[in-house]
């Protein structure tokens, strides 16, 4: 049983991966709206109550969004959303949108202060899996003149 469980998730793990390298491809010919309607698709499945897996899958694919799409496809509204997931209680969905917001480097400036709010609330967590290294790194990479300068 237990193999068939593990069979699922890989398969699980291969389709998402199949969806969205074929997003990827076709995120380059995308224009504002396309990139606009997908964002708002992933954001609402971040919202959702649905599963924490589902939740933090979404999370991650608004990352990458970011991370493969030209950052001036994403409006002072995108970034107040992915701000806002910064207070979501799941410690990877915070993750993923402290990463998103690092992506868009210095035009993200905006959400310095939640940044900050995040961060501190988050003094106490020292792992070096959660979302305040993320974070850290999201305000460096903000606050540099050239998000590219900054190493991984």
């Amino acid at each position: 049983m237990k193999t068939v469980q593990q069979l699922a998730s890989v398969l699980l793990c291969l389709s998402s991966l199949t969806f969205f390298s074929l997003f990827v491809n076709a995120s380059e010919e995308k224009d504002n709206d396309d990139v606009s309607r997908t964002f708002d698709q992933l954001i609402k499945a971040v919202q959702s109550r649905v599963s924490s897996d589902r939740r933090i899958d979404a999370a991650q694919k608004l990352s990458d969004l970011v991370h493969t799409c030209r950052s001036e496809l994403f409006s002072e509204r995108h970034i107040a959303q992915l701000s806002a997931l910064l207070q979501d209680e799941n410690d990877s969905v915070r993750y993923w949108s402290a990463t998103a917001l690092g992506y868009l480097g210095p035009r993200a400036r905006s959400a310095i202060p939640a940044l900050e709010k995040a961060l501190e609330e988050r003094a106490d967590d020292l792992t070096s899996k959660s979302s305040r290294s993320a974070i850290r790194l999201a305000l460096q990479r903000i606050r540099t003149e050239s998000h590219e300068d900054v190493t991984s």
